[in-house]
């Protein structure tokens, strides 16, 4: 397979470049990135063609349509929580109505060992035409001024302070995805610090030298 040619293109403030190449048989071809084809709105991330106009055809067209397009960002807290069996139960044995969503049923999760997870990330959410790309969030005090004074990362994945990094996809375990606020990170690190509590309870209890003691004692005290 011979190279032919190299598209370029600036795409997110980048220039890409695109090789095609042309098989013996004819056929001409390139590959561009998984997430770039996404946001170009192409169905696949290999091209082909039976001319070399074909690929540059389509490759032009997309490229045009998604500078014409409309792009909103906004910043997204994306919250995780699974529990076991024994955890999503009432006292009656009954299950708690939000079961189905948040139940872990993990090869892992077995009933005689119960388990919590918890914990959320802050996200930048693209949105272009309605389609919604992701990006790990950080505050810009902590992004590198040389990524940010050679525009690296372009300016629609910044928004009110936050730097879009890395793209990333919503785990199958953040089922709830809330617009960001102080107040509603502050409230998840309350939740955070109460669970953060209970470990280092039952650390220190279970690692007493007296825990067997302290466990049957009738004076036991609870976490408070």
């Amino acid at each position: 397979m011979a190279r032919i040619k190299v598209l370029e293109y600036t795409f997110e403030n980048e220039t890409i470049k695109i090789p095609v190449n042309v098989s013996v048989n004819g056929v001409f071809s390139c590959s561009i990135p998984h997430l770039m084809a996404q946001k170009l709105g192409l169905e696949k991330n290999d091209l082909l063609g039976s001319k070399l106009s074909d690929v540059e055809d389509v490759l032009n067209s997309a490229f045009y349509e998604y500078k014409q397009r409309s792009t909103k960002t906004r910043m997204m807290v994306a919250i995780s929580f699974k529990a076991t069996r024994n955890f999503m139960m009432d006292e009656k044995g009954n299950p708690h109505p939000a079961f189905d969503m948040f139940f872990d049923s993990s090869r892992w999760a077995d009933e005689y060992y119960d388990r919590i997870s918890f914990g959320y990330r802050i996200l930048l959410e693209e949105s272009i035409n309605g389609t919604r790309f992701y990006y790990d969030a950080r505050q810009r005090e902590q992004v590198s001024s040389t990524i940010l004074e050679n525009k690296i990362i372009p300016e629609s994945r910044q928004c009110e302070g936050w730097v879009g990094i890395h793209s990333t996809t919503i785990s199958s375990t953040e089922k709830i995805i809330m617009p960001y606020s102080e107040k509603l990170v502050e409230n998840l690190e309350s939740i955070k610090q109460q669970l953060r509590n209970a470990s280092n309870f039952l650390s220190e209890l279970l690692s007493a030298s007296n825990r067997e003691e302290l466990l049957v004692s009738d004076n036991f005290k609870l976490l408070k």
